[in-house]
């Protein structure tokens, strides 16, 4: 029996090295064959004697697991979106605004903007455990089986300590050629087919497509002793990681506009999709210094290549209203091939922009997609117009004909019918949305369904259909007892949501999602917030007086005392719920209320679990390096002698203990 593990170790080392040695060095040392051999060896003496089986064995890459569903998990670290730039001039001043900070700010990591879909990996004692999907940033879905298939993602990794790494999925071009060749169903693009791939059920399905991964992130470097992202990319790559080999360190805005134009010249010769590229400032310690925009980080930015423009034929325009009665136009064109995809739609601002672009219904005309699902329509190609029909200006709604009402300063029309049937149905959708009350479940056609057979009529009616599930069923909408009783467990889940989500839910005019979490923690209480003044409301980050004055007067309306009623009788949850439920600011913990705070060293939880209840709870700022602006260091085991010293020279308060415990 020694023997044969020691076989089974010896072709489980070899494995593990040719699969680095083939995608993370690019320089096989093994024939295809010669890995298929030892990969077949391997998996039939693991079969004979399954107690050599381990979770890290490349036989694990088989699949051949069928999933039910992938389970939902809440990311420790979220997951940032960047902000875009579409010219040198953006390039030029993301770097001026951050030399304007720290005037030593020289050094940009830049790298291939890769046209996947985002992945984070979880290592414990350098086995993986765990790979999830972006989701909506804060959470995702557990697809571990499916990545574990994916041979540039190795299984085991030299570092022992638990950490989480995060890259980009994608199928590269010639794979992507040969499965669409190969495969009944076409997808439109490498992307579509890598997403649809990675949350495929049968997880054997996914080893046959042959996905790959590029690894670029830690979301917490330097607590792995890592302050520049140089370091962590020559990190990754020491432990195993595919990484871009494209990357390139650069000095100054000269040095990352000339890797810009090796990119665009360079882009279609590299292995996969990219869509751009990233850049990165180099040092890790400055980001907190140079902070953070309500959605988007100030140290990194996505530079999107010059548009591809292609011409189609204008079909139709339709109109469309949205929840609060904002008038949409939609090009319906014919279907042409842009940026890798097909689309038949495009989208054109507003009447006033297709009066001033003269825009006719059968003009043949120009449009783009630059950073935006939907392509936008430049102009007519005036040359090629034939028969052409003028677009009249709307002067009714659509759906319920009431009268389109445009206010004084703004561009847009709206209907302002509360009851029109198409306004309606978008609040409900937007009820139900990811970002608000998050029902799973329920799709805008079920929703659409539901309405049009006057089972609901208001998203409140929602928490009514508990009590008509044979009516549900009985109907043509696509609904069976298990989708059924999943929709009603989706609804009856969201009852129980933090306040921030309600807000956002019930869709006050102006009010985001920041906006709606910062009303959330600053009063705790929807009952606050019904009596809060509009002075008070202005005393708050990113409320101006426009959203203000909406916040007033959308619980001031009669209307308000309806919803309301509906809120009290299906026991909607309205207040913020803390997620740390064992932490509650004391009386003498209020010294951390509003300070700016340094952590340092090693502790019982984690330091992102330590910021987030010093922001939630506390409302600081934290940052990663010392000045005289810092109010406070915490300490943990094996600090850093140095951030302390420091912090004793400039007489800032050092907290040792864990005062969350």
């Amino acid at each position: 029996m020694e023997d044969i593990k020691k076989r089974i170790d010896l072709l489980k080392s070899n494995l593990k090295k040719w699969e680095y040695e083939y995608y993370g060095l690019d320089n096989p040392s093994v024939s295809d064959f010669e890995y298929d051999q030892a990969l077949k060896e391997l998996i039939e003496l693991e079969k004979k004697y399954p107690e050599f089986l381990t979770i890290d064995s490349p036989s694990q890459r088989v699949g051949g697991v069928i999933s039910n569903k992938f389970e939902k998990v809440k990311h420790s670290f979220p997951m940032l979106s960047l902000s875009n730039a579409f010219n040198k001039e953006s390039i030029q001043k993301f770097i001026d605004d951050i030399k304007k900070i720290n005037n030593k700010a020289n050094e940009f990591f830049v790298e291939p903007k890769i046209d996947g879909l985002s992945i984070s990996l979880i290592y414990e004692n350098g086995i993986l455990i765990r790979g999830v999907t972006r989701g909506d940033g804060e959470t995702g879905e557990d697809v571990t089986t499916n990545v574990k298939t994916i041979k540039s993602i190795p299984l085991e990794i030299p570092y022992k300590n638990n950490i989480e790494v995060r890259g980009e999925v994608f199928l590269d071009k010639k794979t992507f050629e040969k499965i669409n060749l190969e495969s009944d169903k076409k997808f439109a693009n490498a992307r579509n087919a890598a997403a649809g791939t990675l949350r495929n059920l049968d997880s054997s399905i996914v080893a046959k497509r042959n996905l790959k991964a590029i690894i670029y992130n830690i979301p917490n470097p330097e607590e792995h002793n890592l302050f520049k992202h140089s370091d962590v990319i020559d990190f990754l790559r020491k432990n195993n990681f595919m990484i871009a080999k494209e990357s390139e360190l650069c000095f100054g805005f000269d040095g990352v506009s000339k890797k810009i134009d090796w990119f665009y010249k360079y882009r279609q010769e590299i292995e996969y999709d990219i869509d751009g590229i990233v850049i990165k400032l180099n040092d890790l310690t400055l980001y907190d210094e140079i902070g953070y925009t309500s959605k988007f980080p100030k140290w990194a930015i996505a530079y999107k290549f010059p548009a591809e423009i292609v011409e189609s034929k204008l079909l139709d325009i339709k109109i469309t209203v949205g929840r609060t009665g904002k008038i949409n136009y939609i090009a319906n064109i014919e279907p042409v091939l842009l940026n890798n995809t097909i689309v038949s739609n495009a989208t054109l601002h507003n009447y006033e922009y297709i009066k001033e672009k003269d825009i006719k219904i059968g003009d043949y005309v120009s449009l783009f997609k630059a950073g935006e699902i939907i392509p936008k329509i430049i102009k007519p190609i005036l040359e090629k117009r034939r028969d052409v029909i003028e677009f009249n200006k709307p002067t009714n709604c659509p759906y319920c004909n009431s009268k389109l009402f445009k206010e004084k300063d703004e561009i847009d029309l709206y209907c302002l019918n509360e009851k029109c049937d198409a306004r309606i149905i978008e609040s409900i959708i937007h009820f139900c949305s990811r970002q608000a009350m998050n029902i799973e479940g329920i799709s805008k056609s079920i929703i659409k369904k539901l309405y049009d057979e006057n089972i609901i009529k208001i998203y409140w009616d929602l928490y009514e259909l508990k009590n008509k599930k044979e009516l549900i069923i009985s109907k043509d909408l696509n609904i069976k007892y298990k989708s059924f009783n999943n929709l009603i467990n989706g609804i009856e889940k969201s009852r129980t949501n933090s306040l921030e989500r309600l807000i956002f839910a019930l869709g006050i005019r102006h009010v985001g999602e920041v906006a709606s979490k910062q009303l959330a923690l600053k009063f705790k209480s929807l009952n606050n917030i019904i009596n809060v003044s509009i002075n008070e409301l202005l005393k708050i980050d990113d409320i101006g007086d426009k959203m203000a004055i909406s916040i007033s007067n959308f619980f001031n309306e009669n209307n308000f005392n309806k919803h309301l009623e509906k809120i009290n009788k299906y026991q909607i949850n309205t207040s913020f719920i803390n997620e740390f439920n064992d932490i509650e600011i004391k009386q003498e913990n209020t010294k951390y209320k509003n300070r700016i705070v340094l952590i340092t060293g090693s502790f019982s939880i984690s330091r992102n679990e330590i910021k987030k209840i010093l922001t939630d709870l506390y409302g600081c700022k934290c940052v990663s390096s010392i000045s005289k602006k810092v109010d406070l260091v915490i300490a943990g085991k094996n600090y850093t002698q140095s951030k302390v010293e420091q912090a004793k020279s400039l007489n800032i308060e050092i907290v040792y203990d864990e005062f969350w415990n």
